[in-house]
């Protein structure tokens, strides 16, 4: 078993001497947006983290120092974030599917140094007051006036040990948002990156030749850990849900990928170009589906896809990567309102909890005044060794996403909304601030959704809350008599009858994964749209 790091970047590192002519990173234009296709074996990885991180320290970085890495997945990008760890720094990611303006709230917060990004953005430098402070790196530019290019961070020398690190010191910091409010940065330090990576490990094994095809970029150091060939897909990783499936099965029969991890969206395209076309991959022996709600209907085409396959929806966030996990063929089979998504990892301790928020420090008691009975929806909380303790500089946000336990543990607050059953499996049913409200009741979402999307003539629906009424907007693919019936009967199994249907040309999602539903976006097309008293029922 491979031995703990102090710094997270030596179980990437410890692969270069084990193994230097296995190929590490595979990454195509479709991700990176060079030219070529992009490769690198582990020997010439741990070359260019060595470079980066001579020419950090000569550049006069120090350990404990913030950099924002901002530009397109590829070689240079892992190699650089490594190069921060290595050296005793912390990389600061930020989602640019934020905005601007969030994004420029979350560097700010960050107490960044320096940032290093594409010249598309660090361009305007001069306009935006929040980069003054910093010292400006362009990733895809000559430079030019307060820019300095990437290649004069290398700096050619022999490979060093990576420098020690506590469990606790910062490693990586990721900044990610709902639609409103500042932005949070999720405080990932040495120790949980490596809690995360020996979690997934010991939950989902691998086998020591097999070969990944993941299109969650942070998967990728999971997997550089494992010492395994990571081969990105040929995909825009900021439209997953756009992939073209010819081109991804070229690539993957071409590698030989025996593994891939991917977002609902991405595998709802590819599953249903092979079923229609008649193609498997019997090379794929792990299929990974997570980042959003899976449906039995995607379990069913993705078994059918990969018969051989040890299919597996997959539910985690960034603080607390695994959760839980289910087998796609039980959740076919399995009836029931909501998305069952498993049982617990083995290092995961999950409740389903009604409390208050912001959350009273728990007694001898624990958690367990707070738990919800069997059957009852709560709120899904977390703790274990892999979830994220606090967020960076932030207390405000702590206070409302942690509870702190006697003893010194940490839940946090998913706030998502689910129940277990009676064999102890979660379900999914929503999110708190998802809610919406008819006739003196809170209703969850996801259940009725799901309920509506299996309706022939629908392609997708959303429950809403609007300031004038609950809602459900219809993404309407054949309308007529029968499924607006077939919708009022459906909505009156789950307590929603009189709740106003509103046809939409498509359900927004989200930037990320493609797959969540974006509900203040749909929210404000709706008001946009929405003429007159009534709605169309």
């Amino acid at each position: 078993m491979e031995e703990k790091g102090s710094n997270f970047s030596a179980l990437v590192l410890q692969h270069a001497q084990q193994r230097p002519d296995r190929l590490a990173l595979v990454i195509p234009p479709e991700v990176s947006g060079a030219d070529v296709v992009q490769e690198v074996t582990y020997g010439q990885l741990a070359d260019r983290v060595e470079a980066f991180r001579r020419g950090l320290e000569d550049a006069g970085f120090v350990p404990g120092d913030r950099i924002v890495v901002v530009f397109p997945v590829s070689v240079d990008l892992y190699a650089l974030v490594l190069a921060i760890f290595a050296a005793g720094m912390v990389a600061v990611l930020v989602d640019m599917g934020m905005g601007l303006r969030r994004v420029l709230w979350a560097i700010e917060d960050s107490r960044a140094v320096a940032m290093v990004s594409v010249h598309r953005l660090l361009r305007w430098h001069a306009l935006l007051p929040t980069l003054w402070p910093l010292r400006l790196v362009v990733a895809d530019h000559p430079g030019g006036l307060g820019l300095r290019p990437l290649d004069a961070l290398r700096r050619a020398g022999p490979r060093r040990p990576a420098l020690e690190r506590a469990p606790d010191d910062h490693a990586l910091i990721t900044f990610t948002s709902g639609s409103t409010g500042r932005p949070k940065g999720a405080d990932r330090t040495h120790g949980l990156l490596t809690a995360q990576h020996l979690a997934l490990a010991e939950h989902f094994p691998h086998r020591d030749d097999d070969i990944d095809c993941p299109c969650f970029p942070v998967v990728v150091l999971h997997d550089l850990c494992c010492g395994l060939t990571a081969v990105l897909p040929a995909v825009d990783l900021r439209a997953p849900g756009q992939v073209e499936p010819e081109r991804v099965l070229q690539q993957l029969r071409a590698r030989r990928a025996t593994r891939l991890t991917a977002a609902p969206a991405f595998m709802e395209r590819l599953a249903a170009h092979m079923l229609t076309h008649d193609v498997r991959l019997p090379e794929v022996n792990s299929l990974f589906v997570g980042g959003g709600p899976v449906s039995r209907a995607l379990c069913a085409q993705l078994t059918q896809a990969f018969p051989g396959a040890d299919a597996q929806v997959v539910y985690g966030s960034t603080e607390a990567e695994p959760m839980t996990s289910a087998s796609m063929v039980e959740v076919r089979d399995e009836g029931g309102d909501g998305f069952l998504v498993g049982r617990p990892a083995e290092v995961a301790e999950i409740a389903v909890v009604q409390i208050d928020t912001p959350a009273p420090r728990l007694g001898p008691e624990g958690i367990a005044p707070w738990v919800v009975p069997v059957g009852a929806l709560g709120e899904i909380v977390v703790r274990g060794p892999h979830v994220n303790q606090r967020y960076v500089d932030n207390p405000e946000a702590d206070a409302v996403n942690k509870i702190r336990a006697e003893a010194g543990s940490v839940w946090h607050r998913t706030g998502d909304v689910g129940r277990w059953d009676e064999r102890g499996r979660l379900w999914l049913h929503g999110r708190t601030k998802d809610a919406v409200s008819h006739d003196g009741r809170l209703h969850q979402p996801l259940a009725v959704e799901q309920a509506c999307d299996a309706l022939d003539g629908v392609r997708r629906v959303a429950l809403i809350q609007h300031p004038r009424a609950a809602l459900l907007a219809v993404d309407f693919g054949d309308r007529g008599p029968e499924v607006d019936a077939a919708l009022r009967r459906t909505l009156e199994r789950f307590g929603l009858a009189g709740v106003a249907v509103h046809p939409v040309p498509f359900i927004p999602t989200d930037r990320r994964h493609n797959t969540k539903i974006d509900r203040p976006a749909l929210r404000a097309y709706v008001t946009a749209t929405w003429w007159g008293d009534a709605l169309p029922c």
